[in-house]
């Protein structure tokens, strides 16, 4: 069975030099998991970030088959950027063996985050991954009707790192240096 996706927006993935290598299925996924992140900063829709989580995975579980049957570890970690915790950066893992489906979360005040599978079960595959960071851009308010002032938005930002999930508890730190 194909999960099916409906873009809010229209737009394809951010970057499809990095997704280009997947199957269809996990390119979804990942879209899916990335566009339920990423509708919590959005200006038009006020739904609350854990009910877009749990609506996304319990998504991707019913739509894609359910439970993992992959080894999953638990994932948890802190994103920096210039040493300054980063909050509301979305964080993907995504399997380099092709194997599995991708991991997903987002980084909290703190800069913390801890990984969902795409099946909603806490955590990601063994083995190495292609890490993507995202910090999502600003968008401009809806217009309200009457007279609309410039708004300055900025588009989202992504970051590549690798990382390896070994079995058991995984904590790990990426840093991003930014100008």
């Amino acid at each position: 069975m194909v999960c099916l996706l409906i873009h809010s927006n229209g737009r394809r993935p951010h970057d499809t030099r990095f997704t280009n290598n997947f199957t269809t299925d996990t390119r979804l996924a990942i879209e899916d998991i990335r566009l339920n992140l990423q509708l919590r900063t959005s200006h038009r829709l006020k739904i609350p970030l854990p009910g877009l989580l749990i609506a996304g995975f319990l998504s991707a579980a019913i739509g894609c088959g359910g439970s993992s049957g992959e080894p999953l570890a638990s994932v948890a970690g802190k994103v920096t950027q210039n040493g300054q915790p980063l909050s509301g950066a979305i964080v993907m893992f995504v399997p380099e063996s092709g194997s599995g489906g991708p991991s997903g979360g987002e980084t909290d005040a703190n800069g913390d985050f801890q990984l969902k599978y795409s099946t909603g079960e806490t955590g990601a595959t063994i083995g190495k991954h292609r890490v993507v960071i995202t910090i999502p851009g600003t968008e401009a308010p809806a217009p309200m009707g009457g007279e609309t002032k410039p708004v300055k938005t900025e588009p989202s930002r992504e970051f590549f790192k690798e990382a390896e999930v070994v079995d058991g508890e995984n904590a790990l730190t990426f840093e991003i240096a930014e100008k």
